[in-house]
C-alpha cells in the first residue's frame, strides 16, 4: 500500500512514516466504530427482548 501512495491525491506527499501514523490512525478510529457498533448491536437485542418479554 506504502507504494501506491505516490498516485493518491491525499497522502502522495506524505513520506512513508507519516503514511504509517496515518494508516494507524485510520485503523484506531475503525476499531472505535466497531466496538461501538457492537455495543450499540447488545443494545438493541436488549431492547427487543424486553419488548417482547412485555408483548407476552
Amino acid at each position: 500500500m506504502i507504494e501506491d501512495n505516490e498516485s493518491c491525491p491525499h497522502c502522495g506527499s506524505l513520506t512513508d512514516s507519516e503514511l504509517l501514523q496515518l494508516l494507524e490512525e485510520i485503523e484506531k478510529q475503525q476499531s472505535g466504530n466497531r466496538r461501538i457498533g457492537i455495543i450499540f448491536g447488545f443494545a438493541a437485542a436488549i431492547v427487543l427482548a424486553i419488548l417482547l418479554a412485555s408483548a407476552l
